[in-house]
């Protein structure tokens, strides 16, 4: 099967700067109070930790299978490795060549896994703690991998899945380093599940 899409390379996930916070929080049933982004344009709301702080990144247009939208959200407070932030979670949305059918989906299941390892790219000192897996992400399949890999010496875990919906691509991915990862990590895996489709 052709690839329905062609990724290219993935902004670098670690945030720079500080940006300026979110507004509008609300306790949740996930165990901290969350901040709620919502993307009428691309059919998606996720909730993430209200303290975090969020930068959209703006599209390449020159580059046809650069993501449509990239929204980082950035612990300001967490680990920071050269002056970046590596406490974060990642939304980015691709759009596809066509719309894949449940009937695609499941009979090209290693297609779709090799997209998501290569939106994971070569990163430093990579090793793949779970391979894909197959799940559902709002009622919709979804493609997971959980991994760590280095940040100037530093380890980083990370938790990504790749969902489909009509002719779009979803990338969630979580990340903190390996020292928070049962604390901060776990919270952004909380905010992962809270993604859905509008």
């Amino acid at each position: 099967m052709k690839l329905l899409w062609a990724p290219a390379a993935l902004v670098c996930v670690l945030v720079t700067g500080v940006f300026a916070a979110a507004c509008g929080t609300a306790p949740t049933d996930i165990g901290f109070t969350a901040a709620m982004y919502s993307s009428r344009e691309y059919g998606f709301t996720i909730q993430y930790p209200s303290g975090f702080t969020k930068v959209e990144v703006p599209r390449d247009a020159k580059d046809p299978g650069a993501p449509l939208l990239t929204v980082f959200f950035a612990d300001p407070q967490g680990t920071q490795v050269a002056g970046k932030s590596v406490d974060a979670m990642e939304v980015a949305v691709y759009k596809m060549n066509a719309a894949p059918s449940d009937a695609d989906l499941a009979t090209h299941k290693k297609d779709f896994e090799a997209m998501l390892i290569d939106l994971v790219g070569k990163l430093p000192g990579l090793k793949v703690a779970r391979p894909p897996t197959w799940t559902t992400v709002d009622g919709r399949p979804a493609v997971t991998e959980t991994y760590t890999y280095k940040v100037s010496g530093r380890d980083v875990a990370a938790s990504v899945q790749l969902a489909f919906k009509d002719a779009q691509a979803y990338l969630v991915r979580a990340q903190a380093a390996r020292g928070v990862w049962l604390t901060t990590g776990r919270e952004l895996v909380s905010s992962m599940a809270t993604f859905q489709f509008l």
